[in-house]
């Protein structure tokens, strides 16, 4: 007889993967009504909540669980089917998680074979926290060492270090950065090159503005900036291409010519970047196979078959108008 799993629960109960998780935890995130739909195609399947006893046979889910950060952005979309494709390929499904807390339920009570990590904010200590369950972890966009994690992760420190070469080339004298989330490791790697780039050309103009990643964030920061006309940079380097469409939108308003007055770049090259005008110099991750890669690492980990832990992605720089001043 085969066992049921969350899978066919979710498809008789007519709900996603997430929904049918949240009925059998009891959490508050869904209709009362929902929850006893959920309940009573559990009941008819003869599933039991307790992964154990439901993996008795099989000892595996068929489940990885995938862990966002709060922001959600174009970044993450293609990253995440990337992640999808790969592990269908193994018959694993994905479901994603929200919230630190609920991600380490459902390691601990063993609901899913395997966690992926999409959030460069969260704490060391937290992570350990999770590794320590034994459930093979894939940390993606940082490197952290320990037993049963992975880190499938882009070199940012390089990538960021490319793009400001290529704006000290252009002439750029005084360049500001437009910081991420100050605690996510992505935007310290970012921030750590930014740094000795100024220091390894002799640049004296030091200046950076914490901003949250988002477009709107951006736009206000550059927007005040120009209203208190203490617009004293001739450069702003963004840590995403988010903040650099905010930032060039608020310049525009303003009748500052991109790239002839300031010059911008972004980061990810997401699709926006080449839409917006001008086009954004920006930095390339196929993020599509960034996230097929965090899949095969985490089938060969939970097969137990040997390989590296650290897996580094690198890319390209792409040239756009924003960095191009009519004199170059």
């Amino acid at each position: 007889m085969t066992l049921a799993t969350m899978k066919d629960v979710a498809k008789l109960a007519g709900v996603s993967l997430s929904t049918t998780s949240y009925a059998l935890n009891g959490s508050n995130k869904i209709s009362d009504a929902t929850r006893q739909k959920v309940l009573e195609a559990a009941k008819q399947l003869n599933f039991s909540p307790n992964a154990a006893a439901r993996s008795l046979k099989t000892k595996k889910t068929k489940i990885i669980g995938v862990i966002l950060s709060d922001f959600i952005g174009p970044y993450f979309s293609s990253l995440l089917a990337g992640i999808q494709h790969q592990v269908r390929e193994d018959g694993y499904d994905v479901i994603v998680i929200s919230g630190i807390e609920t991600g380490e339920r459902f390691i601990r009570q063993k609901l899913v074979d395997g966690m992926i990590m999409l959030n460069p904010a969260i704490e060391d200590s937290v992570i350990g926290a999770y590794a320590s369950h034994e459930t093979p972890f894939i940390l993606m966009d940082r490197k952290l060492e320990g037993d049963g994690i992975y880190n499938v992760m882009i070199n940012n420190h390089d990538a960021f270090t490319q793009i400001m070469k290529h704006l000290v080339q252009q002439g750029s004298k005084k360049i500001a950065y437009m910081s991420g989330d100050t605690f996510a490791s992505d935007n310290n790697y970012r921030h750590d090159a930014y740094q000795q780039v100024l220091k390894d050309y002799e640049l004296t103009y030091s200046r950076t503005f914490e901003c949250d990643y988002t477009k709107e964030k951006a736009y206000q920061i550059v927007k005040h900036l120009i209203e208190k006309q203490e617009v004293d940079f001739d450069t702003l380097a963004c840590a995403n291409d988010l903040m650099a469409v905010g930032a060039i939108e608020a310049f525009k308003e303003a009748g500052i010519n991109i790239p002839n007055d300031i010059i911008v770049s972004g980061f990810d090259d997401i699709e926006l970047s080449q839409y917006c005008y001008p086009q954004i110099t920006t930095y390339h991750i196929n993020r599509y196979q960034w996230g097929r890669k965090a899949g095969e690492i985490m089938m060969r980990a939970i097969n137990k078959e040997e390989g590296i832990h650290t897996h580094e992605f690198t890319g390209y720089l792409i040239e756009r108008d924003s960095t191009k001043k009519a004199s170059n």
